[in-house]
């Protein structure tokens, strides 16, 4: 055997390996959210649902005026060995969910001058962010504020200072029942929306969105409602829940629902409404870019390419990444969401095109 097709051979192999690997990582992650989810719900029995149609969710978190900032506390720190002010903000959700801790907004400014001087890039991290990734997101905030723009980190729903003290984030909103979970998402949507025009209002003139996960899918939603992006990076993207309750490690999750007097009819009207496909986004289409994982199990890549289809997307690269792992991923999305915005922030205009390297809207290989 030559060394060329010994080598072509082991690179096969691996591959092959990784595949399984990664898949296998998101079928365990995917069998442990569903025994979360299958735990007792808060609330006695079945309640109104907040929205099943597009229209509903959008009159239910459409912002209307900024809204009024109840605290607002700065510090200095130091991040990549630059001074820096980081101001906590937070105001009142208008969508209210179970937990009344999650009805305060809270986000994180990390700027070096006045609000609205340099471009904004708004980062919404999704299910399961804790404090114990903080370090790490800080190194990102740290190499985008060196490209030239201010940093604002959004806290989800049920998660950092916004759930109850002790709990754990996955736990309370994978065991909420399907009113509150949509209320959850509601409440995101809402608060993207609202935090949008509260930074417009600042003086915000360049304003981009980068979303991973469920915080993609909430914030892809966001943006078909609303032109208030220029820029959107999102990373491994939900894209249609149907999908995800179709897979039999959620089979327990599907039975609970419908235990609460969901049909399957309602349940497909509702997952409708929030796959981002309902809508067009309202910011050209060359200004959007999807980093996905050709073996997520969660985020399904055939879903994730449909939606480039749907949006007429060019800006879209496949990695050998599952949703929960990247066995041989290397610095594939971190070093090619930096390139993006890199692109973005270099030309400071909303009127300049942006193009990923090599992305195509098939499934690279790596």
């Amino acid at each position: 055997m030559s060394l060329r097709l010994a080598a072509v051979s082991m690179l096969a192999f691996w591959t092959a390996g990784c595949t399984v690997l990664n898949r296998q990582f998101d079928h365990l992650a995917l069998s442990e959210m569903s025994t979360i989810a299958t735990r007792k719900s808060p609330g006695q029995g079945p309640r109104p649902l907040p929205f099943t149609t597009r229209e509903e969710l959008d009159r239910l978190t459409r912002p209307g005026e900024p809204p009024v900032v109840l605290s607002e506390v700065e510090d200095r720190l130091t991040i990549a060995g630059e001074q820096l002010t980081q101001q906590t903000l937070s105001f009142d959700s208008a969508v209210k969910v179970h937990h009344r801790e999650s009805d305060r907004v809270v986000a994180h400014v990390y700027r070096r001058g006045p609000l609205g001087e340099r471009p904004v890039v708004l980062w919404v991290p999704g299910l399961g962010v804790s404090q114990r990734h903080w370090p790490s997101m800080q190194k990102n905030f740290g190499r985008i504020l060196e490209l030239g723009a201010d940093v604002v980190v959004y806290e989800p729903p049920y998660h950092l200072s916004r759930k109850p003290a002790g709990a754990d984030s996955a736990e309370i909103l994978l065991a909420a029942d399907f009113a509150d979970l949509l209320s959850v998402f509601a409440q995101e949507v809402s608060d993207l929306r609202r935090l949008a025009v509260w930074l417009r209002a600042r003086g915000v003139k360049t304003l981009g969105g980068v979303g991973t996960s469920l915080g993609a899918q909430m914030l892809m939603l966001a943006v078909t409602f609303d032109a208030t992006f220029d820029y959107l990076l999102v990373i491994k993207p939900l894209v249609d829940w149907s999908s995800v309750l179709a897979r039999p490690e959620m089979a327990p999750v599907r039975l609970k629902i419908e235990a609460q007097e969901v049909t399957p009819q309602t349940m497909a009207q509702v997952f409708r409404a929030l796959d981002p496909r309902s809508g067009k986004p309202r910011l050209l289409a060359q200004h959007i870019a999807i980093l996905y994982g050709r073996d997520d199990q969660l985020a399904l890549a055939t879903e994730t390419l449909a939606l480039a289809d749907a949006w007429d997307l060019a800006n879209v690269k496949g990695y050998p990444c599952a949703h929960f792992f990247c066995a041989a991923a290397g610095g594939g999305p971190p070093r090619d969401a930096l390139l993006v915005l890199a692109q973005w922030l270099s030309r400071n205009t909303p009127a300049d095109p942006v193009l990923l390297p090599d992305a195509r809207r098939i499934p690279l290989e790596w």
